[in-house]
């Protein structure tokens, strides 16, 4: 008898193994919107669209909690241009026939935005009007609340609202953080996609910091993740503090060109010209080139691990909002109750404990399918 050797693809660390679902998730949500705009016949020549940046910048995000935060209490508002990720996601779940692969935005198809009524596969909330997904978990959150006092026990579980950093500009948004009765809900868990880019404008660098005054005005616990791992170890060594300012002082426009240069142009441009130039030309120097082109990518949002640390320091008694420098998150809750939340970028290893008996049409319970992926095993 032959033992069985496992496939290099099955990586024993679960970081890893994050990263090559992300990558799937990352392809898949990208060709839904390749298909529809290029592929499929469109006899009137109409354009389709599908926002490939928008889910481009969630893939990590959404990708953390689905295989590896989420319970089966749990629910997600996704924001409504990150539809494909949620459709990329249900289909490697096996909960979303691959026929409907190619059917975004077609009559009878995949919807624009998650719609619990049309869309073929499992939607939390409808978040196709730009404001109301980003609220709904909070009404969501209420209405769970009073069922389980007045009438039978359905459950407990986080309300999660996956929010663009322009839908901030909603006064609706606003309207509801800022109602005290919300200070008390510690299920609520916003995470904010920082990603600056909308239809009509780039948000300009000044937002971040806005936005965590304004939430943490209103009582909400506000944990902003800027870097991942490997970032957070150069700023130890020496050269480590001034490329941490420089990043963090760096415009919108300047860093995403840094992006597209290779090692050797990101060693002539990422020191700058100030005075702390030498001292980071010196560390980057230390830096082979892959090195060098990941650590510049090394972001909280897109880093398994810089998202864990923001979830870990969140309170259990608060709703949360969580951010970092292309991902804040958010909690909050000013009072704080027993069994509140707390607010994740990516937290610790989880799975769903089964399906909810409260919910018509929710996710399916313990699929071995799913279980396998989750876990990065083959059957």
């Amino acid at each position: 008898m032959t033992a069985a050797t496992p496939p290099a693809s099955i990586c024993s660390d679960p970081t890893d193994t994050l990263r090559e679902i992300e990558q799937r998730v990352l392809w898949l949500s990208t060709a839904i919107v390749h298909h529809a705009n290029r592929i499929r016949p469109n006899p009137s020549g109409l354009k389709v669209g599908g926002h490939q940046a928008s889910s481009a910048s969630m893939a990590s995000i959404m990708t953390s909690l689905w295989f590896q935060q989420l319970q089966s209490g749990d629910r997600v508002s996704v924001k409504p241009h990150a539809s494909p990720v949620l459709h990329a996601i249900n289909y490697l779940l096996g909960q979303l026939d691959e026929k409907y692969l190619t059917s975004l935005r077609e009559f009878g198809g995949l919807q624009s935005y998650p719609s619990r009524s049309k869309d073929p596969d499992p939607v939390d909330y409808s978040t196709g009007s730009v404001g109301i997904g980003a609220t709904a978990p909070i009404w969501g959150t209420i209405a769970r609340r009073y069922v389980n006092s007045a009438i039978t026990d359905t459950g407990r579980g986080r309300q999660y609202s996956l929010v663009g950093d322009a839908e901030l500009d909603e006064g609706a948004v606003w309207e509801a953080v800022l109602d005290s009765s919300v200070g008390e809900l510690g299920e609520i868990v916003w995470i904010i996609d920082l990603n600056r880019q909308s239809l009509d404008r780039v948000v300009p660098n000044i937002t971040a910091g806005r936005l965590e005054k304004m939430f943490a005005a209103a009582g909400w616990q506000v944990i902003t993740v800027n870097f991942g791992k490997l970032l957070e170890e150069l700023f130890t060594r020496p050269g480590g503090e001034a490329l941490r300012i420089r990043i963090l002082q760096m415009s919108n426009p300047e860093y995403q060109r840094l992006l597209r240069c290779s090692a050797s142009e990101l060693r002539t441009r990422l020191p700058g010209a100030g005075d702390t130039a030498t001292a980071i030309t010196e560390l980057v120097g230390e830096l082979d080139d892959r090195t060098l082109l990941r650590a510049i990518r090394n972001l909280g949002g897109h880093a398994p691990r810089g998202r864990g640390r923001g979830a870990d320091a969140a309170s259990e008694r608060r709703p949360h909002r969580a951010g970092d420098r292309r991902h804040p998150e958010g909690v909050r809750d000013r009072h704080g109750q027993p069994g509140h939340r707390r607010v994740r970028h990516r937290l610790r290893r989880r799975h769903r404990r089964g399906p909810d008996p409260g919910r018509q049409g929710g996710r399916p319970g313990a699929r071995p399918e799913a279980d396998r992926l989750r876990r990065g095993r083959q059957g």
